[in-house]
């Protein structure tokens, strides 16, 4: 692309950026020379780019097709170069300013990710504490239970001693030839 007679070179990797400015400077020769008229200058660095790069942001390509637009209009005399110096000011202006526009709506979104992230790293942490608090209150019911059946069969066990004994003749007179004897249950 052309800025004040300029070449200006888009690129982003190293080779396919030397590669285009390499080419954008021939362009820009050619242009300089008289042998092309800036709006076609304009248009083969821009397919230049989108054959190395592939199709452009929309920004990217509607500041391309204002200037090829702009070229266009300066060389069939309908506009001076300090108007189109003018207009393409303007247009990059605007696009800042929605640049800008995106960049906070992003940056928001981002924010809004963080926070949803945080809550849902919270709820989950939440949900792992209820479930470990569940687990050891099960473990403790299970424990009760346990204690409450063995109290009961030891509660039935002594019942059924205290029965199986009670059932028994028993001497309590073991008196016997003046002394007592061994007492035992007979």
């Amino acid at each position: 692309m052309f800025h004040n007679n300029k070449a200006i070179a888009f690129g982003i990797g190293k080779e396919k950026e030397a590669e285009h400015s390499i080419y954008s400077a021939i362009v820009n020769q050619k242009y300089a020379s008289g042998k092309l008229k800036q709006s076609q200058a304009e248009r083969m660095i821009f397919d230049n780019f989108r054959k190395l790069y592939g199709e452009p942001e929309p920004i990217t390509k509607e500041i391309a097709m204002f200037r090829i637009m702009l070229a266009e209009k300066m060389e069939t005399g309908k506009i001076s170069q300090s108007e189109a110096d003018y207009l393409i000011a303007k247009k990059e202006s605007e696009v800042a300013e929605r640049l800008k526009e995106i960049q906070i709506k992003e940056e928001q979104r981002f924010k809004e990710d963080a926070s949803r992230r945080a809550l849902i790293e919270l709820q989950q942490r939440q949900l792992a504490n209820q479930q470990q608090a569940n687990e050891i209150a099960q473990r403790q019911a299970s424990s009760q239970a346990l204690l409450g059946v063995a109290n009961f069969i030891n509660q039935q066990t002594y019942q059924q001693q205290l029965i199986q004994s009670l059932n028994k003749p028993f001497s309590m007179n073991c008196w016997s030839n003046g002394h007592y004897t061994n007492c035992q249950q007979q």
